[in-house]
């Protein structure tokens, strides 16, 4: 279809590593980037982060960029 840009997501990834919540803060409407950034996401893993040795949950935005060659 020859879309590129960039989509935002703002995910939460709980004690276990795991994204728990998602959703696009910044994207490109009536594309299919958004709902591919977001599925992604989902299905990612993550290395829980840490405050003093306890695992924490974290709000993280990621810039996902779609690009053509």
């Amino acid at each position: 279809a020859g879309i590129q840009g960039t989509v935002y997501v703002q995910f939460f990834i709980d004690i276990k590593g795991n994204v728990t919540e998602a959703y696009v803060t910044k994207g490109l409407p009536n594309t299919g980037l958004d709902e591919a950034a977001l599925k992604a996401v989902k299905k990612s893993k993550w290395k829980p982060a840490r405050q003093r040795e306890k695992k924490v949950g974290v709000w993280i935005t990621l810039p996902i960029t779609f690009e053509l060659d």
